[in-house]
């Protein structure tokens, strides 16, 4: 009898020992309801601020295609231009450089006949010649 006491008032303070050291709250049922169903809200109004969220993006990467779009127009644009600015400025070289040769062509064609025409060149008599009347202002500037 005296095991059946030990061993009856061990099982009753091992229940009472995990009795006091056991952290468990207990909450009430309506309480609980309460709490899930302001998760259950605050999940919903992440759901839909996720959702514009995304149709905002959504959007904006539409915004974005059409300005890519619309740059590779302007730089279409801007080749085009770029090619009819390189035609203006070669043609404005070349009525330059045709302006240069009207206004140059009196002396090109002077030079052209200068060279066309060879100097005779100097001969022995064309030398004693020019010693001759070079002696006679020799004489001239010393008389003086």
């Amino acid at each position: 009898m005296r095991k059946i006491l030990t061993l009856t008032f061990i099982f009753v303070m091992i229940g009472t020992s995990y009795g006091a050291v056991s952290d468990d709250v207990y909450v009430r049922k309506d309480v609980f309801e309460v709490y899930m169903r302001n998760i259950s809200d605050t999940q919903e109004r992440i759901l839909q601020k996720l959702d514009r969220l995304e149709t905002s993006v959504a959007d904006l990467s539409n915004r974005v295609s059409e300005l890519a779009g619309r740059v590779d127009g302007i730089d279409k644009r801007m080749d085009i231009l770029s090619s009819r600015i390189d035609d203006l400025r070669n043609g404005i070289y070349l009525w330059l450089v045709a302006i240069g040769l009207v206004v140059s062509w009196p002396k090109v064609r002077e030079i052209f006949r200068n060279m066309g025409s060879s100097s005779p060149s100097i001969t022995l008599e064309d030398v004693k010649r020019l010693i001759a009347e070079n002696n006679a202002e020799l004489l001239k500037t010393l008389k003086a």
